[in-house]
């Protein structure tokens, strides 16, 4: 049996006004990829924020085994001023995780990695924090946001098969997309999908 990650029991978030955002009754997410879906406005980012722990649920418990947390969104972590590789080697030394250059082979061309961030297209952009992904046995949840909606479908595909096997390592993995679920049938995967009534596993 794997081990839960994340277990959420009676949790409820509210707005402001005390209204309700959503509430779960139980939810556990264990060493897994999972793929999150559902409508935008329906509080799936904010859910993982609280998971995170940069927001809080209002109500309940939530219980998170493991602090090496990557949380990455859809806005990129790279400073304008440095180039591509400039800020793939910060975000690997801020992490405090050793950096193989080869990696990198996969996703950029050579060029790309001398480019200045604020003249690099939305995709490389995104790829400087998804590097962190190739970094093996470190993390205990990663949670993608929209992080690859903007990337080409290459290195899509390279960043779900680093997933797999980060999750096959003992990490849980949480991809938030609007783009067609990965067909490949070596990927294993569970499907999430939050709506008014809470959140539901498939």
């Amino acid at each position: 049996m794997k081990e839960a990650k994340i277990l959420l029991k009676d949790v409820v978030k509210t707005y402001k006004d005390q209204t309700v955002m959503f509430s779960i009754k139980y939810l556990e997410l264990s060493q897994n990829l999972y793929f999150f879906t559902g409508q935008n406005g329906i509080g799936k980012s904010v859910f993982l924020r609280s998971i995170c722990g940069i927001e809080t649920f209002e109500e309940g418990t939530m219980k998170v085994n493991g602090e090496k947390i990557l949380y990455l969104t859809d806005k990129s972590v790279g400073f304008n001023y440095l180039t591509v590789i400039e800020n793939i080697e910060l975000i690997h030394k801020l992490h405090g995780v050793v950096l193989n250059t080869e990696n990198l082979t996969h996703i950029y061309g050579k060029k790309q990695l001398n480019v200045l961030a604020r003249n690099a297209s939305l995709g490389m952009q995104m790829k400087i924090g998804c590097s962190l992904l190739f970094i093996k046995d470190h993390w205990d949840i990663i949670v993608l946001d929209e992080t690859l909606a903007n990337i080409d479908k290459e290195s899509r595909d390279i960043f779900y098969d680093l997933l797999d096997k980060r999750t096959s390592e003992g990490t849980c993995a949480i991809v938030v997309t609007h783009n067609e679920l990965p067909s490949s049938n070596n990927l294993s995967y569970t499907k999430i999908t939050m709506n008014k009534e809470g959140i539901s596993i498939v």
